[in-house]
């Protein structure tokens, strides 16, 4: 979804399989560019879970930013992602600036539209066959979604 999110000017720094300890370590480096806005997007999770101490630890961090978004991965079998799902949907509860995507719920009914799932014409497509990783219609559903949040949290 990074070019949809670009076009509608967010700052974008995603890389393969980013795990969610590394969030600390670019929150370092924007710091020192002075790139930290006012709201901050963490989509991170899906490779290696997140936990409550590694939140609390990135929350530290972005105490003084007005919003953070945090956004929970999508359902791909893994034992961590209930976990996960659950720490990161508690975050609000403790720290008053933060908004939670919840991606995992708002892609249930997305994940039938796969590739490789019989009688789901191309144009219908959400996700290839890992049922994680997007297709076009996906990305863009994902990146309006987090485009509506942000326009949501910039006019409050």
């Amino acid at each position: 979804a990074r070019g949809a999110l670009q076009r509608a000017g967010i700052l974008v720094d995603t890389d393969f399989s980013r795990t969610f300890s590394a969030a600390a370590y670019l929150l370092e480096q924007y710091r020192r560019k002075e790139r930290i806005g006012d709201i901050v997007i963490i989509g991170l999770g899906t490779a290696n879970g997140a936990k409550p101490e590694q939140i609390d630890r990135v929350m530290r961090d972005l105490k003084r930013v007005p919003h953070v978004i945090f956004i929970v991965p999508q359902a791909a079998g893994r034992p961590y992602e209930a976990s996960t799902r659950e720490a990161l949907l508690a975050a609000p509860s403790r720290y008053p600036n933060v908004s939670i995507i919840d991606w995992w719920q708002l892609a249930q009914d997305k994940i039938q539209f796969h590739k490789g799932a019989k009688g789901i014409a191309f144009e219908d497509l959400y996700f290839y066959a890992d049922r994680i990783h997007l297709v076009a219609k996906g990305r863009q559903y994902f990146a309006d979604l987090i485009i509506a949040e942000v326009k949501r949290l910039s006019a409050s």
